[in-house]
């Protein structure tokens, strides 16, 4: 319990007796022994034989006394002590207490004139003490007051409006139903009895419990044991009225209401009525459970500043839908699990509004085995600095043009991660189907995603795009995808990465990107594509990844391009130009296949030659780059290699590693320097009647162990 310490000094000759003044006589007195000296001193200079230290020292007096407990109830003892008291040079000392009581009480004094001494308050007031202490003639006083609380019960359900009041100590002995309008007052108290809450059980039921900083209201429990008692639960009541302003609520959490969780505060029932309640500045600890559980139907507007601590649980437990009531400015940490619970999947999903997860001072935690879905156009922004983790399976999914910005900075970068290090461990996030113009990652990182294939899209810690659905794109930029169980980053032919820049991909378990080949530009010199187990771009190749709505550059990557085994088009007048440096590698039966005009510009240089070469060193292995149908002014091969092709005859129009034209078709026409054309199962190059070569492309290039002769000009 705690004490109340009194320690006022008052003189006894003093006509103001109120706290705080202080007055000593020794003041007087000196000025009279002063008086006599000097009268002495003028009738015998010489004076007698004294000695000054015969003079008694001075006599003072502090009275002081404690008064325990500080708040009492009707009924409990208030123990008085003196013992706080300082008297010096005496040991005559008496003690007098005084004490005055609220109309109708009959409460006395065990002693008035001991050191130590009670009362017992028998009705709700004010109680007045006041202490004199006398030592030697010299007397000090000192007073102080506590209000003892009455006690009330509360036994029965709450059905007409009632006001609890701070003058009166409440406890609740059963489980209560609210079914009118509660209003608390600042610096109420409100016990609870094992096993008892309050239950909200209709839009009737209104809970107002609006303290102040300097009077918060209490709900708490008998005994300060977590779980004690159940909590607050509002099971079906969305008035606007409804409020925690400067409440503590502590020790709840102990059975589960209706199987909607289990908390210091529930909010919402499945199945049922809205619910919501307004939580500011607010405490909520001790709890066996979660500090606060929020249902799929249940809302907390307007929460702020408040404080969850010491659950043994997590702080808050609540549906992906309302994650983002969640404030910045409320600490959510020192609980047994330090995360804020965030609940996913169809009754979770994010549709209503655009919305914001703020950088909270512990991580998300997504539920797993579900999506954390972002559709109907609404936007999910997640701030700088914020950690996302996925238990298993888990999953971000953007359908319906639903959007994410995860927009962090160097210094407060933004993590997805996993609850268990593990690669595979979630999925990832997949843009479904959406092409949301505010879709970015900037400063991000992914990591031990890419458990489960998204509906036969691919796997990997970012999916892009769904076969036979609307376009999907993400810009991402200055970000990190590592430790994936598949890809780094999966884009499908309808998916598209626009803006991808100075990103990293390393760690992952397949390819830090599989594209397809008409977004294949879209990666950029700047970014890191090594440390991955397959040490290439993986470019899907087929004819639902032609290259043909602009031109575009493969810059020279720090990996090789791995081609799948079908055609790389480049068609309707596009050109496709690789940088200097550049390596791609086809696997087998893959072309370079060049229709309606479609250009092919692969300048080297002798220090940076371009290749183009097979998984493996085997002639024939592919087919080679086929001219089949272009005379585009931009196509050339200077500074090259083109080796391992000549497979599989094109068209009937020859084979060999360079294929220029083909019979009844409008003509074709490339210049070749400065290249080595080498190790194909055919010709090295073999050019068709209405095919066109450089006039020297014979003599000034370079032929090398190929099947059949080097250089065919027909």
């Amino acid at each position: 319990m705690r004490k109340f310490i009194v320690n006022k000094f008052l003189n006894s000759k003093s006509s103001e007796n109120s706290i705080g003044f202080r007055k000593v006589t020794n003041l007087t007195v000196l000025i009279v022994s002063l008086g006599l000296l000097f009268a002495a001193c003028d009738e015998d200079p010489a004076g007698p034989d004294e000695d000054p230290g015969d003079d008694p020292d001075p006599v003072e007096v502090e009275a002081a006394f404690t008064m325990e407990p500080e708040e009492p109830i009707v009924g409990d003892e208030v123990e008085l002590n003196a013992g706080e008291t300082s008297v010096t040079n005496s040991s005559d000392v008496s003690y007098s207490w005084a004490l005055t009581t609220p109309s109708g009480s009959n409460a006395e004094l065990e002693s008035g004139t001991s050191v130590t001494t009670s009362f017992v308050p028998d009705v709700a007031g004010d109680y007045s003490v006041e202490l004199t202490v006398e030592a030697n003639g010299e007397t000090d006083s000192a007073s102080g007051s506590v209000e003892a609380l009455a006690v009330e019960e509360i036994s029965s359900d709450i059905n007409s409006d009632r006001t609890l009041t701070s003058d009166v100590s409440y406890i609740v002995t059963s489980s209560i139903d609210i079914e009118a309008e509660l209003t608390i007052e600042p610096g109420t108290i409100i016990e609870f009895e094992q096993g008892t809450g309050f239950t909200l059980t209709s839009v009737s039921g209104v809970l107002i419990a609006d303290g102040t900083e300097d009077e918060p209201i209490l709900f708490t429990a008998t005994e300060e044991q977590p779980g004690w008692w159940d909590g607050i639960y509002l099971e079906e009541s969305d008035n606007l009225n409804n409020q925690l302003n400067w409440v503590t609520v502590e020790y709840g959490g102990g059975n589960e209401f209706r199987r909607s969780g289990a908390g210091n505060l529930i909010i919402g029932r499945g199945l049922r009525d809205d619910s919501s309640i307004e939580v500011t500045n607010s405490t909520f600890r001790n709890s066996a459970s979660h500090g606060i559980r929020v249902r799929s139907n249940g809302d907390i507007p307007g929460f702020a500043n408040n404080t969850l601590t010491n659950n043994e649980g997590s702080p808050v437990s609540l549906s992906a839908n309302h994650t983002h009531r969640l404030d910045a400015a409320s600490s959510y940490t020192g609980n047994d699990s330090e995360y804020v619970y965030v609940r996913s999947g169809s009754s979770h999903t994010i549709e209503d509004d655009d919305v914001t997860w703020e950088n909270l001072d512990v991580d998300y935690r997504v539920r797993g085995d579900d999506n954390l879905e972002i559709t109907d156009g609404v936007t999910l922004t997640i701030d700088p600095g914020a950690t996302l983790e996925f238990e298993s399976n888990g999953r971000v999914r953007l359908t319906d043009n639903g959007g994410l910005i995860a927009d962090g900075t160097e210094d407060e970068p933004i993590l997805f991660t996993a609850t268990d290090e593990q690669p595979g461990w979630w999925d990832g996030i997949y843009l479904e189907e959406s092409s949301n113009l505010d879709n970015q990652l900037n400063w991000v990182t992914v990591e031990y995603a890419g458990g489960n294939e998204f509906r036969r899209s691919g796997a990997g810690n970012l999916i892009i795009g769904r076969g036979l659905r609307d376009d999907s794109s993400i810009e991402v930029t200055n970000s990190t995808f590592q430790n994936s169980a598949s890809y780094g980053i999966w884009v499908r032919s309808n998916g598209d990465l626009p803006g991808f820049a100075n990103n990293t991909l390393t760690n992952n378990q397949d390819a830090p990107v599989n594209l397809s080949a008409s977004h294949t530009h879209r990666l950029d010199a700047a970014s890191s594509f090594v440390g991955n187990d397959s040490e290439y771009v993986y470019v899907r190749s087929g004819s639902s990844h032609t290259i043909e709505d602009e031109n575009v550059t493969w810059e020279n990557l720090d990996e090789d391009y791995r081609i799948s085994g079908d055609n790389l088009e480049i068609t309707d007048g596009v050109t496709l130009t690789i940088d200097s440096g550049a390596t791609l590698e086809f696997e087998s039966n893959g072309r370079v296949r060049l229709t309606d005009n479609g250009g092919l510009i692969a300048e080297g240089t002798e220090d940076e030659p371009i290749l183009f070469t097979a998984t493996s060193e085997q002639s024939g292995w592919w087919d080679g780059i086929y001219l089949e149908e272009s005379s585009n002014l931009d196509n050339q091969l200077d500074w090259v290699t083109v080796e391992y092709a000549g497979g599989n005859e094109f068209n009937r129009s020859g084979a060999g590693n360079v294929i220029v034209g083909r019979g009844l078709r409008d003509d074709s026409s490339i210049d070749i320097t400065n290249s080595t054309l080498s190790d194909s199962d055919s010709h090295g190059l073999w050019v068709r009647s209405n095919g066109t070569v450089n006039d020297d492309a014979c003599d000034v290039n370079t032929f090398e162990n190929n099947s059949d002769a080097d250089c065919v000009i027909n």
